[in-house]
């Protein structure tokens, strides 16, 4: 396996913000999702973000790609402006769904696709099961071999961006430069701008559903004597890897070199003996979130595959 070692000491410069247009978009088990979209020509480029996080996290990339590509992004069910499940259906399954019914909502066609984490998870079911509507299929530290320990692969002062309630978005800013000091300055305030709503008591919340926030997840409690995770995870790695065998276009696998749910030796399996047309970087510096952790190495490797051909 050839691996591409990525490091970026740098901080990542943020272009002239590009606003994005939004529509709500006919989601899978009738729900609504919101996407937002940057224009650009030629093929559609849909991003899809992991637990935790919303379609802004792409922001900076757009003015990269649109050259080439037209850049779309997904919140997810339950994160950002997407309506919340009230089943709780948050696994990797459902979320392909969605991403299946974005596509076919919105007609992509040969659509390339970037995931990260779970969103990594649905689009590489997406590439599997509609090989002749993808074009480029990117997992950014998503793959198979999932821990059975479960954890998320967040570092622990992350979870602090999960708190019930901020005083100040800035309060949410600060922690996010603290968990990401690479992270341009104008990047993050718009992340933290768009990852909290107002409350009642005139503070802010973040955009997820309340189910997903420390305090406030009664639900989460008593699911959890439910859902084996260790039977599932065993059942869900069979899954991927036989996923895996069936995507056909050129496939980007991007791990972090400190990420606890991607290892180099799965890199090496999906890339030597499984994926038909992929390589692998990894990014140095880099745990579970890529593209915070070290953005302008991300940025280069997306951009290098992306543009490539």
């Amino acid at each position: 396996m050839v691996v591409t070692q990525l490091v970026a000491p740098f901080r990542v410069g943020y272009r002239r913000r590009m606003r994005a247009t939004r529509q709500m978009v006919p989601g899978a088990d009738d729900l609504a999702l919101n996407v937002l979209d940057w224009g650009g020509a030629g093929t559609p480029l849909l991003f899809v973000h992991g637990y935790g996080h919303n379609a802004h996290l792409w922001e900076p990339l757009a003015s990269d790609l649109r050259d080439r590509y037209r850049v779309l992004a997904i919140d997810s069910r339950g994160h950002g402006d997407s309506d919340s499940d009230p089943e709780y259906r948050y696994h990797n399954a459902a979320i392909a769904r969605d991403v299946e019914a974005v596509v076919d909502h919105l007609q992509l066609d040969r659509v390339a696709l970037v995931g990260h984490s779970q969103g990594g998870h649905a689009c590489l079911r997406f590439a599997a099961r509609h090989p002749e509507k993808t074009s480029r299929l990117v997992l950014a530290d998503a793959g198979p071999d999932i821990p059975s320990t479960g954890g998320g692969g967040a570092p622990p002062a992350s979870l602090r961006l999960l708190a019930p309630d901020f005083d100040r978005v800035e309060d949410y800013d600060a922690i996010l430069a603290e968990i990401y000091p690479l992270l341009d300055a104008k990047h993050r305030a718009s992340l933290a701008e768009h990852s909290l709503q107002p409350t009642a008591k005139g503070g802010f919340s973040p955009k997820l559903d309340p189910r997903f926030l420390r305090g406030k997840s009664q639900r989460r409690a008593k699911t959890r004597v439910k859902f084996d995770r260790e039977a599932w995870v065993v059942k869900e790695n069979e899954r991927i890897w036989h996923y895996l065998e069936r995507i056909t276009c050129p496939t980007l696998v991007l791990y972090g070199e400190h990420s606890p749910l991607l290892a180099a030796e799965t890199v090496r399996r999906m890339v030597d003996e499984v994926l038909v047309d992929s390589r692998a970087v990894v990014i140095r510096g880099a745990g579970h979130a890529l593209m915070l952790d070290q953005p302008a190495a991300f940025r280069e490797a997306l951009r290098a595959f992306l543009s490539a051909g």
